[in-house]
């Protein structure tokens, strides 16, 4: 008995043996990025992808990949083993191997897709037995994975047992039902990131005619109408595009001015004067006026709120006068050269409140009173430091309604604080 399963044993063995010499040795080959596009890393992950699936068929004996490299270092004396591309080199390569077969893939770009080609190549008549491809997404493995299924599946003539157990999770597909939703989002992103990259590049073409570069982010914009994270730049580039701008130099000059907050320069020409009083002395008397929240722009300004008066002068043509006003004011700076210390303002307010003056004495006087008047200023501001400033000048507040004869002439001093 003992013998018999010796015996048994033994030709089960033989059986096993002689079963795996019949099945055909197989190289796998690098594969070749002919679009110039792939990194090696990710040509290595894929070359070892086709190298899981051939051995999963369990119809070849698949030769390691430090096997080759040896062989390549040593027969055709290549300083790496991957530069063997051209079929010539791959059929040496794999005879010096003994192989019956080599498997060489390429990756291809062409209308926006990238494609694995893959070939079998019976070495004995050094001729293309099989051949397949898929197209896949460059920025996700698991497409190519999925072309490298798919591809296998197709020059070796069955699916491999990895192939057999995902169709029998999701029908076929090589994905699951979340992560093909997840898969579509990422898929839908991408092409509006490329379609962004392709219309923002045509928008900066200096070369375009500006009404061809509109329409195309119009275009884009109709193309994408929805959870387009572009949208808001387009349309920015549409509006300077249309205001005969050219996109590049309106986005240096933002972010020039966006480096020169809060630096002296900027103080000087621009940004807000939180505070400011002021001395007056003429027509009216002596008094003063408060200013609040004067906002600064490079040529305008504008003084939101002003108020203040004056009391104890003859006025202009009486015995007595007095006014309190309140309003707001605006106008222009004008700078002297390029000393950005010293300017010039002249303006313009409007203003509400109570002006009087008295002329004659006794039974022969009047009393005149002005409810609405508009200053005309000109003044001098030195801006000793980054956050104050000396303003000196002259006013003339003329009354507008119901009578003009309150109209006042004064001096001023003060002091402006931003």
């Amino acid at each position: 008995m003992r013998n018999i399963l010796i015996l048994f044993t033994a030709l089960v063995i033989g059986f096993s043996l002689a079963a795996e010499e019949k099945k055909p040795k197989i190289a796998v080959m690098e594969i070749e990025d002919k679009s110039g596009r792939i990194d090696k890393e990710f040509l290595e992950n894929a070359a070892e992808a086709l190298r899981a699936e051939l051995i999963a068929t369990d119809k070849f004996i698949v030769i390691s990949k430090d096997r080759q490299r040896k062989a390549m270092i040593k027969g055709a004396k290549k300083e790496s083993w991957k530069e063997c591309y051209d079929q010539s080199c791959r059929i040496e390569l794999g005879q010096a191997l003994t192989a019956d077969n080599i498997l060489s893939g390429i990756i291809t770009y062409f209308g926006k897709k990238y494609t694995l080609s893959i070939e079998m190549i019976d070495l004995a008549k050094e001729a293309t037995i099989k051949g397949a491809s898929a197209d896949f997404d460059a920025t996700e493995e698991v497409s190519i994975a999925k072309a490298v299924r798919e591809t296998i599946a197709v020059v070796v003539g069955v699916a491999s047992k990895r192939i057999n157990a995902v169709q029998s999770v999701d029908g076929g597909q090589g994905e699951s039902k979340y992560a093909s939703m997840v898969n579509k989002e990422k898929r839908e992103k991408e092409k509006l990131d490329a379609a962004w990259a392709e219309v923002r590049d045509i928008a900066l073409d200096r070369n375009i005619p500006k009404e061809k570069r509109v329409t195309v982010l119009n275009e884009f914009l109709n193309d994408f109408p929805k959870n387009n994270d572009h949208e808001e730049k387009a349309e920015e580039l549409i509006d300077i595009l249309d205001d005969d701008d050219e996109p590049e130099m309106v986005w240096a000059q933002k972010e020039a001015d966006e480096k020169r907050k809060g630096t002296y320069e900027y103080s000087l020409l621009e940004g807000t004067e939180w505070f400011a009083f002021r001395i007056e002395a003429g027509s009216h008397g002596g008094g003063g006026m408060l200013s609040f929240f004067t906002l600064r722009w490079k040529w305008f300004y504008w003084e939101i709120l002003r108020g203040g008066g004056a009391y104890g002068g003859p006025g202009l043509l009486g015995s007595s006068a007095f006014y309190g006003l309140a309003g707001g004011s605006f106008g222009v700076p004008i700078r002297f050269s390029n000393v950005l210390e010293h300017e010039m303002r002249l303006g313009v307010g409007f203003y509400g409140g109570a002006m009087n003056i008295e002329t004659g004495e006794g039974y022969s006087s009047y009393s005149y009173e002005g409810l609405a008047s508009m200053g005309l200023e000109i003044g001098y501001v030195w801006h000793i430091s980054k956050c104050c400033s000396l303003h000196g000048g002259l006013e003339t507040y003329l009354s507008l309604w119901p009578h003009w004869d309150p109209t006042a002439i004064m001096v001023f001093v003060g002091m402006r604080f931003r």
